[in-house]
């Protein structure tokens, strides 16, 4: 069955538990920055909780550059090599690469890249490849996650992050399909069955509309997607990423609505 879970901080663990969910996702790059003492501590806090941590979102600091002309995978690969030590530490299965400000290819101001595509792609590359060997020894899975264009200027769409997972080929580089990004980019979940059992390893959800928590009264179906998820295996987890204007009320009706379509 799959996992439900919802992208908030430890302080909401418990209140997500209440609520029906599985798991939490917090922030890896402002977790993994923590002081020595204030992780111990965080550790310690989520040890406590009744759910974990299970994946961990915004991989990388947007002061990284990963593409382009002034691209230097020398200070992230010392931060990597930290953070997934950490990673370890808690047993982390799931980082998610979606860290638009650090790989967004050069533009000018009307939006123009300014740097060869592909030359771009083949820095991704690199940088996945590298960041695979270092998760490597934690065991954690990096999930590629393909984001909208008006976030994003390289891999936007699910076929684009399948078609890097495989060229990358790294046991430790996988993909993730946010449904509101498809949606976003008018991609069908198609793109979902042909990515396949082995490339998904991690998906995101919300309402389409406002970006917001799935609600009862929403028009909105998920059912296509879960559907597709089933259609190939995926037993993995679906975490919501989107605002809420109340988690304490939100969050349980958000479960009331995706809880049938996982099983």
């Amino acid at each position: 069955m799959i996992k439900l879970g919802v992208c908030r901080g430890i302080e909401d663990a418990q209140i997500a538990y209440e609520s029906g969910f599985d798991y939490i996702e917090c922030n890896f790059s402002q977790v993994m920055a923590l002081p020595r003492a204030e992780f111990d501590e965080w550790k310690k806090r989520m040890q406590d909780m009744p759910i974990r941590c299970e994946a961990m979102n915004g991989m990388l600091p947007g002061t990284f550059r990963l593409t382009g002309p002034d691209a230097d995978l020398t200070p992230v690969r010392e931060f990597l090599k930290e953070a997934f030590a950490r990673a370890a530490e808690i047993a982390l299965p799931i980082v998610v690469f979606g860290s638009s400000a650090a790989r967004n290819i050069p533009a000018d101001a009307d939006g123009n890249i300014t740097f060869p595509m592909d030359k771009a792609l083949d820095q991704v590359a690199e940088y996945l490849w590298m960041a695979g060997e270092l998760a490597r020894p934690s065991g954690t899975i990096i999930a590629i996650e393909p984001l909208r264009v008006k976030e994003c200027n390289i891999i936007q769409r699910v076929s684009e992050g399948a078609e890097m997972a495989r060229r990358v080929n790294h046991p430790n580089v996988r993909l993730l399909a946010d449904e509101y990004h498809m949606i976003e980019m008018n991609e069908s979940e198609q793109s979902i069955i042909d990515a396949g059992f082995d490339l998904m390893r991690h998906c995101h959800t919300a309402d389409p509309v406002a970006r917001k928590y799935p609600h009862p009264d929403g028009t909105w179906d998920y059912k296509p997607f879960f559907d597709a998820l089933k259609s190939i295996g995926y037993e993995g987890r679906v975490s919501i990423e989107g605002g809420c204007d109340d988690f304490v009320k939100d969050a349980p009706r958000a479960f009331e609505v995706l809880d049938p379509l996982r099983k």
